[in-house]
């Protein structure tokens, strides 16, 4: 019985660092491919910054 407690918590275990891993690799990616924090200079000589998707917005910009 004890062996297949502990069979179970590993189980539940890796599923859960996996889906932890995967969702902060979901949001790397993201935020990567829409330019978190790169800059660019326009034509008018300004310098701009993209805007990130998740990262650096409060929680109820989140939430429209």
């Amino acid at each position: 019985m004890k062996r297949g407690m502990k069979r179970a918590t590993e189980v539940i275990l890796t599923l859960l660092a996996s889906a932890t891993f995967a969702l902060f690799g979901a949001v790397f990616l993201i935020e990567w491919m829409a330019g978190c924090g790169e800059t660019y200079i326009d034509a008018k000589g300004e310098r701009l910054q993209h805007e990130c998707v998740f990262i650096g917005k409060p929680v109820k910009e989140w939430m429209k």
